[in-house]
């Protein structure tokens, strides 16, 4: 039984492996979740689309974040670059808030 759990963890990281390989717009590194928690932000669920071409403005990754109950949309070159839109776009409306 063990040994069938390896090769599924072994089947299941080639697969990750040639889908980051594949976009290579998605920097493995980076995991929203881990991103906004380490600004003490509660990002509650996160949805990604890549586009088949990058649009006419450069954009080529979209995304909807659910942050603290409040949806903000974003898209980018790349995936670091959406998180900092996403990012800025917070700290614009907690500053309006206050």
């Amino acid at each position: 039984m063990l040994q069938n759990q390896n090769h599924l963890n072994s089947a299941l990281l080639s697969a990750s492996e040639t889908f980051v390989h594949e976009t290579s717009l998605f920097n493995s590194s980076v995991n929203p979740y881990a991103y906004f928690s380490g600004m003490d932000i509660d990002l509650q669920d996160y949805t990604i689309r890549y586009q088949r071409q990058p649009r006419k403005n450069g954009v080529a990754i979209t995304g909807t974040f659910n942050i603290s109950g409040i949806l903000y949309t974003a898209g980018a070159a790349d995936m670091s670059g959406l998180l900092a839109d996403v990012l800025g776009r917070y700290h614009a409306k907690v500053a309006y808030q206050q």
